[in-house]
């Protein structure tokens, strides 16, 4: 679990620094995000004898084909709004929305399937749920006292520019 948070943060964080660093298409992006996965993959799958097994699958029960297309697509949809949301709002707004869809998704399926969440996963919940909002709120925060401060720095200097010009007169 600390691997896929720790992978999870990771990524999207790299995404955003690639898309600001090198100003990266977002075709380019899913391209190179998606090509790792499909190596690893493809290698695992070799190297412990499962692709000839899976191939065999595939050709013996051909109606799967028509949900890996499916879910092919949708994965490739998924990823579109992923890269697209990273480089247009960042990726402090895209951990937000994917820590608010998975709280949605817990409490859905214990209330669907009448699971009970104890106090500490209660907590946990709401800790996971807020921290995002905090750091947001903090960055904005010092966002806007950096906006304020070069705002003042600015109406500093124009007022020195001001009184330069009333001394030269």
């Amino acid at each position: 679990m600390v691997g896929y948070l720790g992978f999870d943060g990771f990524t999207s964080t790299f995404q955003n620094k690639l898309f600001k660093g090198y100003n990266m298409e977002i075709h380019n992006q899913i391209f190179y995000t998606t090509l790792c996965p499909c190596i690893l993959s493809f290698s695992g799958l070799i190297l412990q004898g499962h692709l000839l097994p899976a191939i065999d699958f595939a050709h013996r029960h051909s109606a799967c084909l028509y949900d890996i297309a499916l879910l092919s697509a949708v994965a490739t949809a998924d990823q579109f709004f992923i890269s697209y949301t990273i480089r247009t709002f960042g990726a402090l707004t895209f951990a937000t929305i994917m820590t608010t869809r998975q709280l949605v998704s817990i409490l859905l399926s214990c209330l669907w399937f009448s699971h009970p969440l104890s106090s500490a996963q209660w907590l946990g919940e709401r800790l996971l749920f807020f921290v995002p909002f905090m750091r947001r709120a903090s960055f904005a925060t010092v966002l806007q006292n950096l906006r304020l401060l070069s705002t003042c720095k600015a109406e500093i200097r124009v007022n020195q520019f001001l009184s330069r010009k009333r001394l030269d007169a």
